[in-house]
């Protein structure tokens, strides 16, 4: 039996793992024939919902919040997530609305989200690149 040119790891007797349904193991041709992550990447940075003034999180790469106001409450259920732009300072200094990402369209929820973003802090980082971008994700539970 010949190596698999670029694989790592113990091979494995897979006819198929993964979740596309076909033949054979999915993921990289360079990764782990033994491991379960799919999709790889990322960074595992971020932070999840708990107690504070986010129903939701954010992700920007070796940063930490300083604040992130929560949107005012509008009606609807869902998700709205605001791409941010971030200086080094920690100031965002620019939010768009991430209509592919986000479950709920209205202008209320988009708009009010928009706003709250506007103003979050992040801690400064003088060594951080001039514009950062990464997101912030608000969870609107209200019926």
């Amino acid at each position: 039996m010949f190596p698999t040119k670029g694989a790592k790891g113990t091979p494995n007797k897979s006819t198929g793992d993964g979740t596309g349904g076909g033949k054979g193991d999915q993921g990289s041709p360079e990764g782990d024939p033994n491991s379960k992550s799919y999709l790889g990447g990322g960074d595992g940075s971020g932070e999840g919902t708990g107690k504070g003034d986010l129903k939701g999180g954010f992700s920007l790469k070796n940063r930490k919040k300083v604040t992130i106001p929560a949107p005012t409450a509008c009606p609807g259920k869902g998700k709205v997530v605001i791409g941010i732009k971030v200086d080094r300072t920690g100031k965002v200094i620019e939010t768009t609305f991430k209509r592919f990402e986000s479950t709920v369209f209205d202008d209320c929820n988009k708009n009010n989200a928009l706003q709250a973003a506007r103003t979050a802090r992040f801690n400064p980082d003088p060594t951080a690149e001039e514009i950062q971008e990464g997101t912030i994700t608000y969870i609107n539970e209200v019926k």
